[in-house]
């Protein structure tokens, strides 16, 4: 690693990057003067790094010590060059200046070029600390931190912009150079410091060869939840970067910067690794969505590297189920031992349950299954416990990721008992007002001590007990919420006799809540239109008891109509409106109505106008008769189009307005409607629906008095 590399970062507010050493006040050496009046002189050095480009040799240079830095700023630097010999010699007295005057910081004027309103922030930050006034008005312990300080953020502004390292006076560009020559450079300071002494810098440069920077590549990659980390080795890389950019693609292809200021790692005694790897860390918005990622170096000549080849990473579930609790081991035999626990949620990637015993309370845990039991499962039973033995058990929740939760343990006391008879004959109801009455028959067991009454939201879900001790009697009240959006509560009752052995579940009661809470309403999510009509998208409601949806619509001010109704049951989120006219604006909405009658408040209304279409010409050809033989009304039509969809039939009574009734094939031409009554007046028109998903206007209306 070349020296400059460990001074460029040295110090920063917002941390040092990799190998790049951290600065100490008493890294500050005070040396014995040499002069008869005891000044005290301080030693620093300028550490060099160089680059040839093809066309000329950049050096970059720096003092390791902010007094170094202060008194090269006033004192400016000298760039001296020699040639190597190709026997591998050279004349140490033959060095030549290569500038013509010192290199200094440019005058605060000059800054103005490349530092002003809306230009290089960096040289912003760089005149700032050159020239700003102090901020700190504290002790001289809080100048001297304050000075350091300056000192870094300029040292770091350099990195990132050649035009800053020029303008602080430490890049110099050399374009007077010949190909395939080895040159000696050395920088020094312009004049001596009596206070301040500053060793010589070397650079050795050859311009044979072009060097390339390398690409990034990461040693490890992290796959966390909601969260990817990627490690690359700071021991290489930072001999080439002061920072990095990093890049994210959702398709490989097309990448974005995420983050706008060149990402700096720093050093951390609370994370081991940061003293051999860098990291990047990158939140996410959801698991299991893949992204690749690429890193960008960005060297101290202010060079961005090429791209690393991309790596692919995306979050994982690294959640673990939440904690079966409650279990209960119980001996049902001298070999036989059921297990019961509780869950009170159950995850969508839950995979199931692993029941593990042990002879030891801290002994290894052993399963006693291959496959996972399935979600919904509650108990299980071991044939295999041992006779009068210690059997420790534990349940595990494991989901599909891997990632698994364990309960605490649980003991069976291998004793002779029978437990009760599971209940039987369990009734209830629940009033208006909440109030639930429970009744079942009395177990025939003469040593039941009595019952524990649990309840549930959903018959899937987990069973909370109701009450504290068992109940003595076969008739319990309990209340529930009705305003509600829970429609169903489930009840089962389990015997205990005076042993505590308990009996298995009785059937579960099922029991529907008065329903005072209509249901939640749907939501457009999506629109399309062409030219065969509307295409409208939705969520449905919510609710659990749901049992319609009415679609509606609007043109105008008109008041909103039922077009169309929905079975909840087919699960139906799309429509597409075919009897719409060009450019005519149409209003949607809809609502929701639950097995109880109650309906939604209507969903906000989505507005679309129908784009311009080619209207089909309308049904003209069509002929009605009184068939009073047969007591019906007997039409024809003719239609003369190859794109026929299908002919439908609007029917009006009684000067009423008109509504669909029937619904024919392209091949169907006429149709008897048995369906009239004597009295009353009958008209008819017809629609043709296209292939296209065009609907023409109504076409010629008929009539006939019955």
């Amino acid at each position: 690693m070349n020296h400059l590399g460990k001074i460029l970062l040295a110090i920063f507010a917002f941390g040092s990057c990799g190998a790049y050493a951290q600065i100490n006040p008493d890294t500050l050496k005070v040396q014995p003067s040499v002069e008869k009046d005891t000044v005290i002189a301080f030693q620093s050095e300028v550490f060099a790094i160089a680059k040839y480009t093809g066309n000329s040799i950049i050096l970059r240079w720096s003092p390791d010590q902010a007094g170094g830095w202060h008194v090269g700023n006033q004192l400016g630097y000298m760039i001296e060059r020699t040639e190597i010999k190709s026997d591998s010699t050279y004349n140490p007295e033959k060095f030549e200046a290569i500038v013509n005057q010192p290199v200094k910081p440019w005058p605060l004027e000059e800054w103005k070029k490349i530092a002003g309103e809306g230009k290089d922030k960096y040289a912003a930050i760089a005149a700032q600390s050159l020239y700003g006034e102090g901020y700190n008005t504290g002790g001289l312990l809080d100048k001297a931190d304050e000075f350091k300080n300056r000192y870094s953020f300029a040292l770091l502004s350099a990195d990132f912009s050649p035009e800053t390292a020029e303008a602080l006076g430490l890049r110099f560009e050399d374009v007077n150079i010949e190909k395939n020559k080895v040159y000696i450079y050395r920088i020094f300071l312009a004049e001596e410091s009596k206070n301040y002494k500053i060793d010589t810098a070397y650079q050795v440069v050859n311009t044979s060869k072009v060097f390339e920077m390398p690409e990034v590549a990461p040693s490890k990659i992290l796959e966390e939840e909601l969260k990817v980390s990627f490690y690359w080795d700071r021991a290489i890389y930072d001999q080439y970067y002061s920072a990095y950019y990093i890049e994210r693609s959702s398709d490989g292809e097309n990448f974005q910067r995420l983050n706008e200021q060149p990402y700096v790692n720093a050093l951390s005694e609370e994370f081991a690794e940061s003293h051999t790897s860098i990291v990047y860390s990158d939140s996410l918005e959801q698991n299991y969505k893949v992204y690749y990622y690429r890193i960008l170096g960005l060297s101290p000549f202010g060079e961005i590297s090429k791209p690393s080849q991309p790596f692919k990473a995306m979050g994982r579930d690294r959640t673990p189920p939440s904690v079966p609790y409650n279990i209960e081991s119980t001996p049902v035999s001298s070999s036989r031992v059921k297990i019961k626990w509780q869950k009170d949620k159950e995850e969508k990637d839950l995979l199931g349950y692993v029941v593990s015993r042990s002879q030891d309370f801290k002994g290894t845990f052993v399963p006693l299954f291959d496959k996972p039991l399935k979600p919904g499962t509650r108990e299980f039973i071991d044939k295999t416990a041992v006779e009068m033995g210690t059997n420790y058990y534990m349940v595990s929740a494991l989901d599909t990721a891997g990632n698994i939760s364990n309960s605490l343990i649980s003991f069976a006391p291998m004793i002779d008992s029978i437990p009760p008879a599971a209940p039987t004959g369990l009734q209830g109801k629940i009033d208006s007002t909440g109030l639930v009455t429970l009744t079942w028959k009395l177990g025939a067991e003469k040593n039941i001590k009595g019952y524990n009454l649990y309840f549930s939201n959903a018959k899937d879900h987990v069973f909370t007990t109701v009450n504290n001790h068992p109940i003595q009697d076969t008739v319990y009240t309990d209340t529930v919420q009705v305003k509600t959006l829970t429609e169903e509560i489930f009840y089962c009752l389990i015997a205990v006799d005076v042993n505590f052995n308990r009996s298995v579940s009785s059937d579960t009661l099922r029991l529907k809540r008065p329903d005072f809470i209509p249901p939640t309403s749907p939501v457009f999510t999506d629109f399309k239109v062409d030219r065969g009509g509307i295409e409208i998208y939705w969520g449905n409601s919510s609710s659990k008891d749901a049992e319609e949806y009415l679609l509606l619509r609007s043109t105008g001010d008109q008041a909103f109509s039922e077009i169309q109704r929905f079975k909840a049951i087919d699960e139906v989120v799309q429509y597409k409106d075919l009897d719409v006219e060009s450019g005519v604006i149409y209003s949607y909405s809809l609502i929701t109505i639950d097995n109880d009658g109650l309906q939604s408040t209507p969903a906000y209304p989505l507005k679309i106008k129908m784009r311009q279409k080619e209207k089909a010409a309308s049904l003209s050809d069509i002929a009605v008769s009184k068939n009073d033989q047969e007591g019906s009304v007997d039409l024809s039509w003719n239609y003369m189009n190859n794109s026929i969809h299908a002919f439908v039939l609007y029917r009006a009574v009684d000067g009423r307005n008109f509504k669909s009734y029937k619904t024919f094939s392209p091949e169907t031409k006429s149709f008897s409607d048995y369906f009239v009554k004597e009295g009353s007046r009958y008209e008819y028109t017809l629609k043709v629906q296209l292939k296209s998903g065009q609907i023409t206007d109504f076409g010629e209306v008929v009539a006939v008095q019955f």
